[in-house]
């Protein structure tokens, strides 16, 4: 398997990317479009999970890499935390907030793998 050489290659990153736009949907839909703060908060909070990863990759050396993945991984959990606090409020349904929050912990998984391998190269160099 070739080295990944752009972080549009790694699959947490374009995950990341699918997670925005199904939180960019999301906050389309009538439950959401007046609760600018939850909204502007969650749409913040996905698209800071992408972009640590990218600004990690770029940044070129495993260290600063494994720091922003620790940041996107909590971007991703603070993420589901604003998910439980619609569903608790009535602006979800428990279907809609489950599919967002496995899609959600998914990406963290793959950050944590990712964060993994990252912690390997570190330790070999």
């Amino acid at each position: 398997m070739p080295p990944i050489t752009r972080f549009e290659e790694l699959r947490a990153w374009q995950e990341s990317r699918k997670l925005h736009q199904e939180i960019v949907k999301l906050c389309a839909t009538p439950p959401f479009k007046r609760e600018w703060r939850l909204v502007a908060q969650m749409l913040a909070a996905s698209r800071s999970v992408g972009a640590n990863i990218a600004e990690g990759f770029e940044r070129y050396t495993p260290g600063e890499f494994a720091l922003k993945l620790y940041i996107a991984k909590g971007e991703a959990g603070e993420l589901r935390s604003y998910i439980r606090f619609a569903l608790d409020e009535g602006r979800l349904d428990s279907a809609c907030h489950d599919a967002v929050v496995a899609r959600a912990e998914s990406v963290g998984r793959l950050i944590g793998a990712l964060r993994v391998a990252v912690a390997k190269r570190r330790a070999s160099k």
